[in-house]
């Protein structure tokens, strides 16, 4: 995919979903788009259209459950920046880089009971809204949710 090209969001959650199906995970019903407008204004924040067709079409999976690759994708209630999930521990670190604007990453993703989880970049403006990995460190692991 070149960078002119928007990815198919649709079939990605379609593909997301027969996931959780075949690993027993009970697929959630999206939330409103009033919810999604109640967490922007909250957080003062924008999601991407990605992000905002993944939420209204499926709300992550239910509290404490893993797919079979012990991946659990957050509900948009549980969604939190990284400072409200790792408080200070995200600010310092001796053995890793600081994190710029932790309060801008929203944790979306939780892998094996957060030995490490995913963060989106979110703004009031319009830019780009790359994926991180969040360990013993970060890393961006992609461009964008999809």
């Amino acid at each position: 995919m070149d960078g002119n090209e928007v990815p198919n969001t649709t079939g990605l959650i379609r593909r997301l979903k027969n996931h959780w199906s075949d690993s027993r995970v009970k697929v959630r019903p999206g939330v409103s788009p009033q919810q999604i407008e109640e967490f922007e204004s909250q957080y003062g924040v924008r999601m991407p259209l990605d992000l905002r067709e993944y939420f209204a079409t499926v709300d992550g999976m239910e509290k404490d459950r893993v797919d079979s690759e012990l991946f659990s994708f957050l509900r948009l209630e549980a969604v939190k920046s990284l400072t409200e999930v790792l408080g200070e521990y995200v600010h310092h670190h001796e053995n890793r880089r600081m994190l710029p604007e932790p309060d801008r990453w929203f944790v979306i993703v939780d892998y094996c009971i957060s030995a490490e989880i995913f963060a989106i970049r979110l703004s009031a403006v319009a830019e780009g809204n790359p994926l991180l990995r969040f360990c013993d460190g970060y890393e961006i692991v992609a461009p964008s949710f999809s």
